[in-house]
């Protein structure tokens, strides 16, 4: 079956450049596209026998104007990694709280 996929890019701001997007199937595939940047936003209509896994805006990263690196990419798949990095930091700084509170008591 071949799946009918949509990227939309939105340019927030108004300065106006051309850039390059990247698009990674789960095949392993990867597409580069340009946007001329003119219009506010633009859209990419994709029909392949593979599901896009992510899009990223500027992957070479050669716009040093850009003030948002976060916001230049989006995955399909979630990534757990950073929410337990912020589980590991909030249960160190409640050993260290308590730590501290057993020493001044």
């Amino acid at each position: 079956t071949d799946y009918l996929t949509t990227v939309y890019l939105r340019r927030k701001g108004n300065f106006i450049l051309p850039v390059t997007v990247e698009v990674l199937f789960d095949d392993g595939t990867r597409i580069r596209d340009t946007w001329d940047g003119i219009d506010c936003w633009k859209k990419f209509t994709y029909t392949r026998k593979s599901k896009i896994v992510s899009a990223e805006i500027d992957p070479d990263h050669l716009i040093p104007l850009d003030r948002d690196l976060f916001n230049n990419s989006i995955t399909k798949r979630q990534d757990p990694l950073p929410r337990w990095k912020l589980a590991d930091l909030w249960l160190a700084a409640e050993q260290l709280a308590g730590l501290l509170a057993a020493w001044l008591v």
